[in-house]
């Protein structure tokens, strides 16, 4: 059995892009070993993979490497201390050269300039899948997230249970992680739009992270049904099944795209060219967020 470890994003938009990988991995029939956070396990619960949490200290995480079965690691994190972690487990491993690293490559690939994250990780696993196994990776052109059937009926129990149509909108006002000179990556119109959504009488949710659930409290009127404490697999499922989502560029905007839901993504500190997934409608660019008018002119063609 052939198999390879991925060494995942540590941010769950950038691990949502390895998703054509692992399918093209699949159709190889490679075996594929998912390394990196804990919530990994539940966001691809509905793929025959294993999954190993590697811990942030370099000798606990060595350990962890050493459990795994794949000879080989492709490294899609950019740190060295992800590279010697690996490599002092003895792993194979297969990175893009960033400074400091080379030492700790079996195969080392220099990065590629301008190219949209997936084209990045593809690119790597390419060439690791190239070397490793003498075979050609190939990328559908479109791909989904799979969703497992108990995360499907979490779901509708959580909607039905607060009395929640199939008619509703999910609403992603947190983002994670700043822009290059320290900007929020929220964007600043929300209450704007939350309160132009109730006059339409439109069944808005919101579904917060732990760290999330006091700050969503204090913003959203009573109007917004929060859901707290759902997991990553059942707010996919959640997100599939709604009308819109509305989201910065986050997680939550990745994971939408991802099970193909309708999405409005709001952009103006990171580039949408480099991050922004490609089945979802963007407003905004670069240092330039879209005004309130602009976003609930495009929310017509939905509502």
């Amino acid at each position: 059995m052939q198999r390879l470890a991925l060494r995942m994003p540590n941010w769950v938009g950038d691990a949502l892009m390895v998703l054509p990988i692992i399918d093209g991995l699949t159709a190889l029939n490679i075996e594929v070993e998912l390394l990196g956070k804990s919530w990994l396990a539940d966001l691809f619960s509905g793929y025959n993979v294993t999954t190993f949490n590697i811990p942030p200290q370099l000798f606990k995480a060595q350990q962890e490497y050493k459990r795994i079965l794949a000879k080989d690691v492709v490294l899609f994190t950019n740190s060295i201390r992800s590279a010697a972690a690996a490599s002092l487990a003895n792993k194979n491993t297969v990175g893009y050269l960033t400074v400091g690293r080379s030492i700790f490559l079996t195969h080392g690939l220099k990065k590629a300039q301008g190219l949209h994250e997936t084209e990045y990780f593809f690119n790597l696993a390419a060439y690791a899948v190239n070397n490793i196994f003498a075979k050609s990776l190939t990328k559908k052109p479109e791909f989904k997230l799979k969703i497992g059937q108990n995360s499907v009926k979490n779901a509708e129990d959580i909607l039905l249970s607060n009395n929640i149509n199939a008619n509703y909108l999910v609403l992603c006002p947190g983002a994670t992680g700043h822009g290059v000179n320290g900007e929020s990556k929220v964007w600043p119109y929300w209450d704007g739009l939350i309160k132009a959504l109730i006059k339409q009488k439109i069944a808005l949710i919101a579904c917060p992270a732990n760290n999330e659930i006091e700050k969503f409290t204090q913003i959203f009127p009573r109007e917004v049904k929060i859901l707290p404490g759902v997991n990553l697999s059942t707010y996919a499922a959640i997100m599939q099944s709604s009308k819109l989502v509305i989201a910065n560029d986050s997680g939550p905007l990745h994971l939408a795209a991802a099970v193909n839901a309708q999405v409005l993504g709001l952009f103006g500190v990171s580039s949408p060219k480099r991050v922004a997934p490609k089945n979802a409608y963007i407003l905004g660019e670069l240092g330039k967020w879209p005004l309130l008018s602009q976003v609930l002119q495009a929310l017509k063609e939905y509502l």
